[in-house]
C-alpha cells in the first residue's frame, strides 16, 4: 500500500514540475518585442533633431523649424514597421523610429 502512495506523490509531482515548466517558458514567450510598439499618440509632441524642431499635431497642422524658417509639413504613420514618412515641399524623408518614449524619439533616417 505505502509503494501505490509514493507512486501517487511523484506523478503528482511530476506533474506540478511540468505544469511550472510549461507555465513560466509559456508567459515570457507570449510577449511581443515592446521596445518597437508606437503608438501614432506617443509621436504627437515636440521633438528637438539637432538643429530642427518638429511639433507633430492630432490636427493636421504639424510644424518643422529650422533656421528660424518655420514650414508646414504633413505625415503618415506606419505602425508595421514602424516608421514616419514627412512631406514638406514637394520633398519626402522616411524615418524608421529606434525607439520612443515620454522624453527621446530615436529616429534612423532613411
Amino acid at each position: 500500500m505505502r509503494k501505490n502512495i509514493n507512486m501517487k506523490n511523484l506523478n503528482y509531482l511530476w506533474t506540478v514540475l511540468f505544469t511550472s515548466l510549461g507555465l513560466g517558458a509559456g508567459f515570457p514567450s507570449c510577449r511581443d518585442d515592446d521596445d518597437s510598439n508606437v503608438l501614432p499618440k506617443d509621436i504627437l509632441d515636440t521633438w528637438i533633431l539637432d538643429i530642427s524642431r518638429a511639433t507633430f499635431r492630432s490636427n493636421g497642422k504639424n510644424v518643422w523649424e529650422e533656421d528660424g524658417k518655420t514650414m508646414s509639413f504633413s505625415f503618415i504613420y506606419d505602425g508595421a514597421i514602424p516608421a514616419l514618412m514627412l512631406s514638406a515641399d514637394g520633398e519626402a524623408m522616411l524615418w524608421t523610429i529606434i525607439s520612443l518614449d515620454e522624453f527621446t524619439m530615436v529616429i534612423e533616417d532613411d
